[in-house]
């Protein structure tokens, strides 16, 4: 509701006095001095305030209720926020108090200054007042015959009159509307009555029990006056045709519908109550169960998305299929084989023991003997190139040929005679010398050789013999043998974070070596067969080795002491 308006009636609901059309707000202080009101800059109960604002033109008023100090209450209209700042709208703010010295602002954030007051207690005696003379009004359906009063001062002359009409909830911008000149100017009157046929008049044919709104016009004394807002409402009744759904009803929420009048835009509305839900008898998997995960299933409603009797579905659990190799075992490390779940892509897994080693039970030669060097032979893994119990092979000695006289011995030089070992791959030569012959030239007769000094596995040994005849000796060189070495021994278990060892002695001057068992990676330990330990074979030979090496040192002792006696 714009300022002046709400003014106006504030005004003639308090007061009984119809203003003046002064027009916009910002003319209003002028405009009542000119037509003989009182106005100054104190403020007055039922008074009108008048403020000028720099954020538009047209100004404010209202209507000053009480008064205390520098500060008054007033009613007003077309207010749009609570800061006081005015405008065309609709608002009404009632009992504000606000400033009431004329030059301040409105208030704190408001563009209004005050600039005075109408006073309202001594209306002018040539006041102009239009009214409704609503005894003579006639109201039917679809027509309205509006009668209006215009009270004036007797000399005042009417020059023009007018009617202006808006259906409820449209505005004057669109209104139907008349304005004329009267067939007399009414000077010496004080009363005229202006009426109009809306129908014949205005053009405009109503609608039944529709409400109306109206203003009178007048333009007396060459200024122009209206009355205030009037209205009525025509008679009969709405004839409602069929019900239509406005808004279809939910599960959950009212819906609307309404029907619309047969004569007349007019429509009425009703609610349309929920429908409740429509829950299906079975259930819907809303979820799947995995193998590992739980499923859910719901009763769904067949209209809307919710669901009832929630129910939890468990974990199918997984369906293995066959167990498939997937990484060979071999001797010393562990393979690995795989099933995979039909239902979904999980796979299981599990170690494959290590197959420890198959040693072959026939004897493998790794090196064969020579004449002089031991050679070797054991037992070879089937599936790797892994060799259980390595034994050695003494050497064979050399198998030799008769000697051969190759430089015939003379009273003055040594002669020679030569054997040769027979064995392939083996050229060992032997030879001895041939003694002088003796000064008489005859040919030594010598006897049986005899040890002077025992070869060793490493040091060559002296043989010696005489002549039987003139006691000329001549020597030779018995070769060194060579160790005996028996079979390895573990002195030293292999295990995943060490080496191992292995030796073996010579059983003749007991020397040893010693080879690394290299440690063992991933393998079980009951999967490995005799790894590092002595077969039942090698402990049976144990006893016979020690018997021969006591055998042979007694020997050779028996050679010394034989040696030192002939001496």
């Amino acid at each position: 509701m714009p300022c002046t308006r709400y003014a106006w009636q504030q005004t003639y609901d308090r007061l009984g006095i119809a203003l003046p059309n002064w027009g916009n707000a910002i003319n209003w202080l002028d405009r009542a001095t000119s037509a003989g009101y009182s106005t100054g800059s104190v403020a007055k109960a039922n008074s009108i305030a008048v403020w000028k604002s720099s954020a538009h033109s047209y100004g404010h008023v209202s209507f000053v209720t009480a008064v205390n100090g520098n500060y008054m209450t007033v009613n007003e209209g077309g207010m749009t926020n609570s800061s006081g700042g005015a405008a065309n709208g609709t608002g009404i703010v009632t009992g504000s108090t606000v400033s009431s010295v004329v030059g301040t602002k409105k208030s704190a954030y408001s563009s209004c200054t005050l600039l005075g007051f109408i006073y309202l207690s001594g209306t002018p005696s040539n006041s102009v007042n239009i009214s409704s003379y609503s005894s003579k009004n006639s109201i039917s359906e679809k027509n309205a015959i509006l009668w209006g009063k215009v009270d004036k001062p007797s000399n005042y002359s009417v020059t023009k009159i007018g009617i202006r009409v808006r259906v409820d909830g449209g505005s004057y911008s669109s209104a139907w509307s008349k304005y004329e000149t009267p067939s007399k100017n009414y000077v010496g009157e004080t009363v005229m009555y202006p009426y109009y046929n809306l129908k014949d008049e205005l053009a405009l044919t109503l609608t039944h029990v529709t409400k109306y709104y109206y203003q009178f016009y007048s333009m007396v004394n060459g200024k122009e006056y209206w009355s205030a807002e009037l209205s009525f409402t025509t008679t009969g009744s709405h004839s409602y045709g069929a019900w239509s759904t406005q808004k279809a009803a939910s599960c959950t929420e009212s819906g609307t519908k309404i029907c619309k009048c047969t004569g007349c835009s007019k429509t009425k509305s009703e609610a349309i109550s929920a429908l409740g839900h429509n829950f299906a008898s079975s259930y819907t998997v809303d979820k799947a169960a995995t193998c590992t995960t739980l499923g859910s299933k719901s009763k769904h409603c067949s209209r809307c998305s919710a669901t009832t009797s929630n129910t939890t579905i468990s974990a199918m659990g997984h369906s293995y299929g066959n167990w498939n190799m997937t990484k060979q075992a071999t001797c010393t490390t562990k393979g690995s084989s795989e099933r995979k779940c039909s239902k979904c892509s999980q796979k299981d897994t599990k170690a494959i023991a290590a197959l420890g080693h198959n040693c072959s039970t026939e004897w493998v030669i790794d090196k064969k003997a020579t004449c002089t060097e031991s050679g070797s032979k054991s037992h070879h893994c089937s599936r790797c190139n892994y060799i259980c119990d390595i034994t050695t092979i003494s050497p064979l000695n050399h198998s030799w040929s008769e000697f051969v006289v190759t430089k015939k011995a003379t009273i003055n030089s040594q002669g020679e005679k030569t054997r040769n070992c027979t064995r392939a791959n083996c050229n060992a030569t032997e030879k001895i010398t041939i003694a002088m012959l003796a000064e008489d030239g005859h040919e030594h007769d010598f006897e049986e050789w005899e040890t002077v000094a025992e070869n060793t596995c490493v040091n060559d040994g002296l043989a010696q013999r005489k002549c039987s005849i003139c006691q000329q000796s001549e020597n030779k060189t018995i070769a060194a043998s060579g160790h005996k070495f028996g079979g390895w021994e573990t002195i030293l278990e292999a295990t995943n974070e060490k080496d191992g060892l292995l030796e073996c002695f010579c059983a003749v001057c007991g020397e040893r070596k010693s080879k690394i068992i290299s440690k063992i990676s991933n393998v079980d330990s009951s999967s490995v067969e005799n790894n590092g330990h002595l077969s039942d074979e090698k402990k049976n030979l144990i006893i016979p080795i020690i018997i021969t090496c006591f055998v042979i040192s007694a020997i050779v002792i028996i050679y010394i002491m034989k040696f030192k006696k002939r001496k």
